[in-house]
């Protein structure tokens, strides 16, 4: 299966771009999509905006959570 060049480009925008997401309902920007969600945006939104599976979503919000109980001395 070939990726198409427009695939790659948004993938590496989503990895290198801190407000890119690929959601133009929200100009494919982070800070408008929180605007929208402001008590925390739903997963299935997340893996849509950000092409990631729940699986790799879940094992995002495990290392966020062990690196700041290391921060934090935990």
């Amino acid at each position: 299966m070939k990726i198409s060049k427009d695939k790659i480009a948004v993938s590496n925008r989503i990895q290198n771009d801190v407000d890119y997401i690929d959601f133009p309902k929200y100009d494919n920007s982070i800070k408008q999509l929180v605007e929208d969600y402001p008590d925390g945006v739903p997963d299935t939104i997340i893996c849509k905006a950000m092409h990631i599976t729940p699986e790799t979503l879940e094992k995002l919000h495990k290392s966020a959570i062990r690196k700041l109980q290391k921060s934090f001395g935990v």
